[in-house]
């Protein structure tokens, strides 16, 4: 049976009168990658946000080691559990190394870093490939190095859980690839358990070894990339005719094509023919 130490129960969160995510039970598998997908609105990325404490929960629980998350201090759920939010901004004139240095935040007692703060922060500098970028002010980098600055802080704050909300808007190709595959590297040798809401359903497939699909604030798919990226859930999930494909490097479900089902453009059609 698979170790769960972060996990939902019934939760149901809304902002305002309007519910978001209805009645979800998720369990976060130890030590694997598992990536949220689905439809823009559907209630991921506040998901995500809620399990990260960022947003309240109408009802239901988040469980961490056993215990709700909020009954905990800030400071003990930050030493387990870190977050990388959507397109985070560091304070103005912040140096790379300063910026990771707030990853050492729940463990100081003291305004200074000690030896072992400094220690950590230079390995995630390291890890992360942005120590020679270690003086150089934040907002001066390139959007993939900014990302991966952000991975360092987390990083530093040595947690056994990594959440991370679409950690490749806005990058290129190899950029996006690159902090996919520092992630891949942080699972597999560092036994981090990631979670990440991703858009892209091939990087989706080929990184993540369990995948849950939501639809109007629900989960209906959960599983691995071969049991959710299929033609009939795309259809269920995304209302699109997709043609799915086994991809050749990395064995893995790719989206080749798709289809919208039901196109409003093919509807207009219909009307001026009728």
């Amino acid at each position: 049976m698979s170790l769960s130490r972060l996990n939902t129960k019934n939760l149901h969160i809304a902002y305002g009168d309007q519910e978001i995510v209805k009645n979800v039970s998720l369990h976060i598998t130890d030590g694997m990658i598992t990536t949220i997908i689905g439809s823009n609105g559907c209630g991921k990325s506040t998901l995500l946000k809620t399990i990260a404490r960022i947003h309240p929960s109408k009802s239901g629980s988040v469980f961490l080691d056993g215990k709700e998350i909020h009954k905990e201090s800030t400071k003990k759920i930050a030493q387990k559990m870190a977050i990388l939010p959507q397109s985070p901004d560091a304070p103005e004139g912040l140096t790379v190394a300063e910026l990771v240095s707030y990853g050492r935040f729940p463990y100081q007692k003291r305004v200074r870093l000690n030896a072992k703060d400094h220690e950590v922060i230079n390995w995630a500098l390291q890890v992360t490939g942005v120590d020679a970028f270690r003086h150089k002010v934040v907002d001066s980098l390139s959007g993939g190095q900014r990302q991966k600055v952000w991975i360092a802080m987390a990083l530093a704050q040595e947690t056994d859980i990594i959440l991370l909300d679409e950690p490749t808007t806005y990058l290129d190709l190899s950029h996006q690839l690159e902090i996919l595959e520092l992630l891949k590297w942080l699972n597999v040798k560092e036994k981090r358990t990631i979670v990440m809401v991703l858009h892209d359903l091939n990087h989706a497939a080929r990184f993540a070894d369990r995948i849950v699909a939501m639809k109007h604030g629900q989960i209906v798919k959960e599983g691995s990339a071969e049991e959710v990226i299929t033609t009939a859930t795309l259809r269920d999930v995304f209302h699109i005719d997709a043609e799915v494909i086994k991809d050749p490097r990395t064995k893995k479900p790719v989206c080749l094509t798709y289809d919208l089902i039901d196109s409003i453009f093919d509807a207009a059609e219909e009307k001026v023919i009728v």
